[in-house]
């Protein structure tokens, strides 16, 4: 914790020192750097924990997907008539874990893609279905279809093949923490009943390999609960590899669906509702939008 502490502090000191330069700290400002602190405190613990409990390792932060030259190459979508759709985004962080296959002897680099959300974002595969929540099947797809290039070379690191362990939502959400974690002796803290909520905070949305050896390998401490249980809903969390590149496919027809429909001039303002929001939340064009709401 102390060390945390010490990283989190020179962290957050460096940039309120580039954000506001030589300008007046208000009490407010100051309150705000102080909140981060313990925000940031917060969410390297939950690193910690999730490593502790886990063999795969980052291998990339913030890779980005686009045809430009530097980037990782992205999917492409054939739309007929010499039309193409492809897609750019940004994976905050792929994990990758590399097992040695005695029949074939060589090694299989095993893929997962994380994504950070402030808040508690649920994949569904009915809103993938629906052009909707295609974010995280689109990097592991871009990875596991990639063609020869340096990034590839550079995942692979001495393995023959990629393979899917999964992709999931990792939620930053602190709600009551940050009420209650302090600064005692230069050193953040936190409560034991802090702890179990952020144990409890920690647990992944996504669909992960159906695979004992690769589960164990990313939640192989007794309590750690970073993966959904494997009970009841196994059939729900977990994939063979079969049906995750059958997903894959689902995935595709969904982009060439919408993608087709764009080229087609079908623009209606009609959005989608997600629980208790619509798509109108998220746009940026809503001051010229001809829908207008109550």
């Amino acid at each position: 914790d102390e060390e945390i502490t010490s990283i989190v502090k020179n962290l957050v000191d460096s940039y309120t020192a580039v954000v506001c330069g030589g300008a007046y700290k208000t009490n407010r400002l100051l309150h705000h750097f102080e909140r981060l602190k313990r925000n940031l405190f917060v969410f390297v613990k939950k690193l910690v924990s999730e490593f502790t409990h886990c063999k795969f390792r980052p291998a990339k932060a913030e890779l980005e997907f686009s045809l430009e030259k530097n980037a990782a190459p992205t999917l492409t979508f054939d739309l007929g008539n010499g039309k193409t759709a492809y897609m750019v985004g940004k994976a905050d962080r792929i994990d990758t874990y590399k097992k040695y296959n005695e029949k074939t002897n060589d090694y299989t680099m095993y893929v997962r893609v994380a994504d950070y959300k402030i808040g508690n974002h649920v994949f569904s595969e009915r809103a993938m279905i629906e052009e909707c929540d295609v974010q995280l099947p689109l990097y592991l797809f871009s990875i596991l279809k990639m063609q020869d290039c340096e990034i590839k070379r550079e995942l692979l690191s001495g393995a023959t093949s990629f393979a899917p362990a999964g992709f999931f939502y990792m939620p930053l959400n602190i709600g009551k923490l940050t009420l209650d974690t302090e600064i005692s002796d230069d050193t953040l803290i936190m409560s034991g009943k802090e702890e179990d909520i952020l144990k409890k905070g920690s647990a992944y949305s996504g669909r992960f390999l159906d695979d004992d050896e690769i589960i164990l390998l990313q939640d192989h401490a007794p309590g750690a609960n970073l993966l959904p249980s494997i009970g009841r809903s196994r059939k729900t969390y977990y994939l063979s590899e079969d049906d995750f590149y059958k997903l894959g496919d689902s995935m595709e027809k969904s982009i060439i669906d919408t993608s087709s429909e764009i080229l087609s001039g079908k623009m209606e303002t009609n959005p989608k509702k997600f629980a208790t929001d619509t798509a109108c939340e998220f746009c940026d064009h809503r001051a010229i939008c001809r829908r207008r709401e109550k």
